[in-house]
């Protein structure tokens, strides 16, 4: 880029926040330049949720096909075909990039730069253009959401696996109950859970595979495999950014600080997605687009203050997450009822011969709003976002356990999660 390029409005990450922002800066009348060192879609397209969500549909119809028998229905010679799962991934991430790719390009004052961009001044950037068969999962090392979906997609694809947690739980953001049934239903999968387990090492073996060495309640053992996936967590990318040069400020992690209207310190620079902090979520991504929109559109005084953050963990059965957890509410001491009961207990699961899970969810005593919930079970991101309506909406718990669903449907399951309070 020259010193003569200028615009009104320079966006950094073409994911799902810097996409939208960028075509509503433009349609606004705002020159807008959109830098993208790689794909369009952010992670959520190319790396996270499309294709990893697109594989575990290929895993769930493995899962049930050798099922088949529990249905009446008999089936032979049943296998998979990894290099068909694989390439249907990448046709869907290919489309979805593509459509994105096409929209960027039609749109008005919109430029899109190819290349990696980083910070001369505060509102200087630089921009250095771009030129140009079945796996064996052996272990897992990190009990979150990313973790228990490789694991249990990988172990229905055929490849016997291990998850090491260095936690005394499975999703340590969730109460013990919830992961506690999350970890029985992946060992009835056959997935190994070892919690409590510090990896110390890992290193090659004999032969090729890979030994990871850890130390638990039982001392020093060892796990060993074809391959291993470290779900730790991750880094922002903000190290090539060169944000000192902007006086741009990080916390210990190189997430960049914001306030409630994502504004840096900086006036004028937003930090949107990922690179903030906070929950790596694709749908929080394009809240934070919808709240800076807002402000710099419509003259709003949009914040991401106590905003809802509903998510979904996508093993089967799923399970929907939104509000306080019981830990949280004792942490504020906010008070509470709990109503909790087996996904056993609805009749469409059991109709689909999917009874695994739990539902369990919380009430203010006093006024009846739905404080939180999570919904371990078939569909639960489904059911949970019903919940979430009604907390949105501010309707009291009694307008599900009251109301009309259509039977049998999965949604009224709701009529009795909320007439099993434990007193």
């Amino acid at each position: 880029m020259s010193t003569d390029d200028r615009y009104d409005a320079i966006i950094l990450g073409a994911g799902q926040a810097g996409m939208p922002l960028s075509r509503a800066l433009a349609g606004a009348g705002w020159t807008v330049a959109l830098v993208e060192r790689e794909h369009l879609g952010g992670s959520c397209i190319n790396e996270g949720c499309t294709p990893t969500k697109t594989m575990v549909a290929s895993a769930e119809v493995a899962y049930l096909v050798k099922r088949a028998a529990d249905y009446g229905v008999r089936t032979e010679d049943v296998h998979v075909d990894m290099a068909t799962v694989r390439q249907r991934k990448r046709d869907i991430v290919h489309s979805f990039r593509s459509s994105n790719q096409r929209r960027i390009g039609s749109t008005e004052n919109l430029d899109l730069l190819m290349g990696e961009g980083r910070f001369v001044e505060a509102h200087t950037v630089e921009v250095a253009l771009n030129t140009g068969g079945s796996r064996r999962i052996a272990a897992v090392v990190g009990g979150g959401y990313v973790g228990v979906e490789f694991g249990q997609m990988f172990r229905r694809f055929g490849s016997q696996v291990t998850i090491v947690q260095r936690g005394e739980q499975l999703l340590s953001h969730e109460d013990a109950d919830v992961a506690g049934a999350v970890a029985d239903i992946l060992t009835e999968d056959g997935v190994e859970v070892l919690l409590g387990a510090d990896v110390t090492h890992a290193a090659l073996a004999e032969g090729g595979r890979i030994e990871l060495t850890f130390e638990d309640g039982d001392g020093q053992r060892a796990v060993s495999g074809s391959h291993l996936l470290v779900a730790t967590g991750r880094r922002p990318n903000s190290d090539g950014l060169n944000l000192e040069a902007a006086g741009i400020e990080t916390d210990g992690r190189g997430h960049i600080k914001v306030n409630g209207r994502l504004e840096t310190n900086v006036p004028g620079v937003y930090a949107l997605g990922d690179v903030k902090g906070g929950p790596a979520f694709t749908h929080i991504s394009y809240d934070d687009y919808r709240i800076v929109r807002a402000n710099l559109l419509d003259g709003g005084d949009a914040s991401i203050e106590g905003r809802m953050v509903p998510y979904v963990v996508f093993i089967d059965p799923q399970l929907g997450r939104v509000g306080l957890t019981e830990k949280e509410a004792r942490a504020r001491g906010q008070a509470y009822r709990l109503a909790r009961m087996p996904m056993d207990y609805v009749a469409r699961a059991l109709e689909l011969d999917r009874p695994r899970g739990m539902m369990k969810a919380l009430v203010d005593p006093e006024t009846d709003q739905i404080l939180g919930a999570a919904i371990l079970g078939v569909e639960g991101g489904e059911i949970m976002a019903i919940v979430e309506v009604a907390m949105m909406g501010q309707l009291p718990y009694t307008a599900l356990r009251d109301g009309i669903f259509t039977h049998p449907t999965l949604s009224e399951s709701l009529n009795t999660l909320f007439s099993s309070f434990e007193e």
